[in-house]
């Protein structure tokens, strides 16, 4: 790995071709040597000091955004200031110069900077490896080089190539480890919706688990993009999460689209229960094959008609355009009872129902209600008739990158996200169907049994064309239980 940075360096200036063949068999000596003796770690801190094995000698090493600082030097008898040190950044190394500068108050020898006060370095990481600690106070003291010959400096360079090597092997893994990772979370709906005070609260949980490491960026009401935008965007690694409908996801894994079917669960409990089931779970988890990771179920209740016309039964639905997701099971579900289901951006809805462009849509109640479609309809049919869940997904790209605690705390960060979904939903529903009952025209209460007729064909049709029969089958006799 060393071999290879040294080969991609830009520039080894102002080294004599004598010193820089030293670093050469020094880099060529370092992988059969051990390199420390003792590990001492200040993990807030972002800085590096080797300590040799004699106590004479020693590297200083800062890891900074650009690079890899590495800094020889020594303090002879308590007056010497001499210091030689090398940047290692972009994978390159630059010259040997004088910018190490030793600072005995500080503990901290040599370094590749020259600020090493306590004061000025209080704010900045600091690791700290020791190979033996002095008597005195436990760090390595640094004494200038006896000469600088050849062979001396092939000493000096052997000890800065194996700190280079601590700091990239460090650089890889405590910055992945312990450096903030901001991850951008895409939300469809308003900020006064229960999905979006969900996802703040999943963010807050996910910077509190992981101890700062990975703090989320949290954006509503469509302000990265639409849905189906949004579930691209994560598959390609560019946005880490988002909430969608499972029938948004139909049109990358198309088995997804089951749950679209109409009265496919019998209740919330029928609904709850499966969703919160290891079959459900297995059910989801070829998506991490297409770049989906499902996190949660996220509660969206039952879906309901709405439009300005009153819809008392399927007949009603008869020569009605109604808004749909991209959904094919949506879209035949309409027309099984009567009316054309047409996909349209759900951003797009509130004026597509203004200008005509479609007749009706359906939705549940929070929804309905923080979107103000009543200003723009006249009747709401409590038909109930899907219940269809929304999900936390996030990149498979973005989940891989995280170390396994970081994966851990998202995870249990997302379970947690979607019991407080739940209680939230619940409170939000209920709430929601209240004030909407006054800015409705009329809200409608029909018979089901009717809607229930109409798509039933539609069950195995549709279970068979996506290749879910069995699940179909396993929900529809399950749902006899509740």
């Amino acid at each position: 790995m060393l071999q290879d940075d040294a080969q991609r360096a830009p520039a080894l200036r102002r080294v004599g071709h004598q010193r820089l063949g030293a670093c050469q068999r020094a880099v060529e000596r370092l992988l059969d040597e051990e390199v420390l003796a003792g590990v001492e770690r200040d993990l807030p801190q972002r800085e590096v000091r080797v300590g040799r094995r004699q106590e004479e000698d020693g590297v200083g090493v800062r890891m900074g955004q650009r690079g890899v600082d590495v800094g020889v030097g020594g303090n002879a008898g308590g007056g010497g200031k001499r210091c030689r040190a090398v940047r290692c950044a972009g994978g390159g190394l630059n010259d040997f110069n004088a910018m190490g500068k030793i600072s005995q108050s500080a503990g901290m020898g040599c370094d590749g900077h020259a600020q090493t006060n306590h004061a000025e370095s209080k704010h900045r990481s600091l690791i700290s490896f020791l190979a033996r600690p002095s008597k005195s106070d436990g760090v390595s003291h640094q004494t200038a080089p006896k000469s600088e010959a050849t062979t001396h400096w092939e000493e000096y360079c052997m000890q800065i190539m194996r700190t280079a090597a601590l700091a990239a092997l460090l650089l890889a893994s405590v910055s992945s480890a312990h450096a903030e990772k901001t991850l951008k979370l895409n939300g469809v709906q308003p900020p006064s919706h229960p999905v979006s005070m969900t996802h703040e609260f999943f963010a807050d949980r996910v910077e509190q688990l992981t101890n700062g490491s990975v703090k989320i960026d949290v954006n509503h009401a469509r302000a990265l993009g639409d849905a189906v935008e949004s579930v691209e965007s994560l598959r390609d690694g560019t946005l880490g999460f988002v909430t969608v409908s499972a029938s948004n996801l139909s049109q990358i894994d198309r088995r997804m689209d089951m749950f679209s079917l109409p009265f496919l669960f019998k209740s919330a409990d029928h609904y709850w229960t499966y969703l919160t089931s290891d079959r459900a779970a297995e059910f989801v988890k070829p998506l991490e094959d297409r770049g989906i990771h499902v996190l949660a179920f996220i509660d969206s209740g039952a879906r309901n008609f709405f439009a300005d016309k009153p819809i008392r039964t399927p007949a009603d639905l008869a020569g009605q355009k109604i808004r749909v997701m991209a959904s094919p099971v949506q879209i035949k579900m309409v027309e099984a009872m009567g009316g054309t289901g047409v996909p349209i951006a759900w951003g797009d809805l509130y004026n597509a129902l203004q200008t005509g462009v479609v007749d009706g849509a359906e939705n549940n109640h929070p929804s309905v209600f923080t979107m103000k479609f009543y200003e723009v309809s006249d009747y709401y049919t409590l038909d109930e008739h899907a219940r269809i869940p929304d999900m936390l997904i996030m990149s498979q790209d973005v989940y891989d990158s995280l170390t396994e605690e970081e994966q851990a705390a998202v995870e249990k960060a997302a379970d947690e996200a979607e019991a407080y979904m739940r209680g939230a939903w619940a409170a939000s529903e209920q709430m929601s169907l209240e004030q909407l009952r006054p800015l409705f025209t009329e809200i409608i209460e029909p018979e089901k049994q009717p809607f229930i007729d109409a798509v039933t064909p539609l069950l195995k049709e549709q279970g068979e064309a996506l290749g879910v029969a069995d699940e179909v089958n396993y929900l529809l006799e399950s749902g006899s239980k509740f």
